[in-house]
C-alpha cells in the first residue's frame, strides 16, 4: 500500500538516495514545488549536498524513517536494508531488483516481447574459458560482454575479440564479483535513440518524444530531438512509447525511466538497456519541455497529475565533459553561455577526463536551427577548455 500523501504534498519530505548531479537536480525540482528534500549519503563536497541541508554521519535507517517518500538517484543501491521501508520506495523494490540487473532486464524485455539483441547469460556450471569459446560459435558476427550490475558510462562493457585473452577472462571474473555477466550480439546500428517516460503511482502514463543520442567513449555527449524532426519515422516514437508503458505496467514501475535503444540498418528498433530513474537524455526537459523530467518524477511518486511532456519544436543538450588534457582539483571557471543557451553546472570538486561536469540546453523553432546551435555550444565548450589550459 502506497503512503497516503493527499493534501500534504507541499510539505512532503522527499528523501533522495544518491548525492550526485541527478540527486541535485531532483532536489532543485523539489524546492520548486515547495517540498523538503534531503539526500543520502550526506557528503558536504557532493553535488547534491550543495543545494540541500546535509547531516553527515546519519544512518540509512534514520534517514529512511524520517522520510515520507524515498526515491533513487541511481540503481546501484543495496535494496535489502530498505525492505522495512518498502512502502515508501519509488520505484518499488521489486522493480528495482529487476532493473538494477541488466541481464534481468533482458529477460523482462523478452517476456514482454519487446525487441532486444539476442543474448546469453553466463552459467557457473562451466568455466569462463569454455563460455568464451561458446560465444564465438554462437555470435559469429561478434558480441559484447556486459556486467549485469555496476556497469555505467562504458564501464562494465567489453567487446569480445577474435582470440581469447587473459584480459577478457579478468573482465568476466571481475563482473561476476558484482553479479551476473551476459553477452549479446553486436548490433549494426545507425543511430542510438532514447525515450524518457513517466508513470505515476495512480497509473497515469506520459512520455517525452523519442530522441537521438551520441556517445563519446561510452558516455552520453549530445542529445537532440524530437527524433521525428530529424528523419526518424514518427511511427517508431509511438512504438517505443507503447513498449515503455507495457514495461512500466508489468513491473508497477513508478516515476521517470528511460529506454536506451538502437536503430538498426534495417530500420528496426531494439531496446538496449532500461534506466529506472531520471536520465541524462532527459536533461533537455529542464529548458525545452513544459515540465521537466525531475518535476514529473516527483509528481509521479506523490500521486499528483503529471505535467505536460510537450516540448519545443526542436532541442539540443550537450554534456560538458572533463577534457583529456586537463586534471584539476577544487572549483574551476565556468563556461560562458550565449543567449538561448542554458548552463546547468553540477558543482563537482575537480576535473578528470570524461567526468560529467554540467550540461547545456538550447531550444529551437525548427530542426534546421539545431546544427547551428550545436556548433555554437561546442565552440563555447572549446573556449572554456582553453581557459582551463591557459588560465
Amino acid at each position: 500500500m502506497w503512503p497516503d500523501l493527499k493534501g500534504k504534498f507541499t510539505r512532503s519530505r522527499i528523501a533522495i538516495l544518491g548525492n550526485g548531479q541527478l540527486g541535485r537536480m531532483l532536489a532543485l525540482a523539489a524546492h520548486n514545488l515547495g517540498m523538503v528534500p534531503s539526500v543520502y549519503p550526506a557528503r558536504s563536497d557532493s553535488s547534491a549536498a550543495q543545494v540541500v541541508p546535509s547531516a553527515p554521519g546519519e544512518s540509512l535507517e534514520h534517514f529512511a524513517q524520517e522520510a515520507d517518500v524515498l526515491i533513487f538517484e541511481n540503481e546501484f543501491v543495496d535494496t535489502e536494508p530498505l525492505a522495512p521501508f518498502a512502502h515508501k520506495c519509488f520505484p518499488g523494490l521489486s522493480a528495482m531488483r529487476v532493473l538494477q540487473d541488466k541481464s534481468a532486464q533482458k529477460l523482462q524485455l523478452s517476456q514482454l516481447q519487446i525487441p532486444t539483441a539476442p543474448y546469453t547469460v553466463y552459467e557457473s556450471d562451466q568455466s569462463v574459458q569454455v563460455w568464451l569459446r561458446s560465444l564465438r560459435e554462437r555470435f559469429a558476427e561478434g558480441c559484447v560482454i556486459k556486467w549485469g550490475k555496476q556497469g555505467y558510462d562504458g564501464r562494465g562493457l567489453h567487446f569480445l575479440t577474435g582470440v581469447s585473452d587473459a584480459e577478457t577472462e579478468r573482465f568476466v571474473e571481475k563482473g561476476l564479483a558484482y553479479g551476473p555477466v551476459y553477452a549479446e550480439a553486436l548490433v549494426p546500428f545507425t543511430k542510438e535513440l532514447a525515450l524518457v517516460a513517466c508513470r505515476s503511482k495512480n497509473g497515469e502514463f506520459a512520455a517525452y518524444p523519442l530522441l537521438t543520442t551520441e556517445q563519446r567513449e561510452g558516455i552520453c555527449h549530445v542529445v537532440y530531438g524530437p527524433a521525428a524532426e530529424f528523419g526518424i519515422d514518427h511511427v517508431l516514437d509511438e512504438q517505443v512509447s507503447n513498449w515503455a508503458k507495457r514495461l512500466a505496467v508489468s513491473l508497477d514501475l513508478v516515476g521517470c525511466f528511460a529506454l536506451e535503444c538502437f536503430l538498426t540498418k534495417s530500420g528496426e528498433v531494439l531496446v538496449n538497456e532500461i534506466a529506472p530513474r531520471v536520465h541524462n537524455s532527459g536533461h533537455f526537459t529542464q529548458d525545452a519541455a513544459a515540465t521537466s523530467q525531475f518535476e514529473n518524477h516527483l509528481r509521479a511518486v506523490l500521486g499528483l497529475a503529471l505535467g505536460s511532456t510537450e516540448t519545443a519544436p526542436a532541442f539540443l543538450m550537450v554534456n560538458v565533459l572533463g577534457p583529456a588534457t586537463v586534471e584539476a582539483r577544487g572549483p574551476v571557471a565556468l563556461p560562458t553561455p550565449f543567449p538561448g543557451a542554458h548552463l546547468h553546472w553540477y558543482g563537482k570538486h575537480g576535473i578528470r577526463r570524461g567526468r560529467k561536469l554540467g550540461h547545456i540546453n538550447a531550444a529551437a523553432q525548427s530542426a534546421d536551427e539545431v546544427p547551428r546551435l550545436r556548433q555554437a555550444v561546442e565552440e563555447m565548450i572549446r573556449e572554456w577548455e582553453e581557459t582551463l589550459i591557459h588560465g
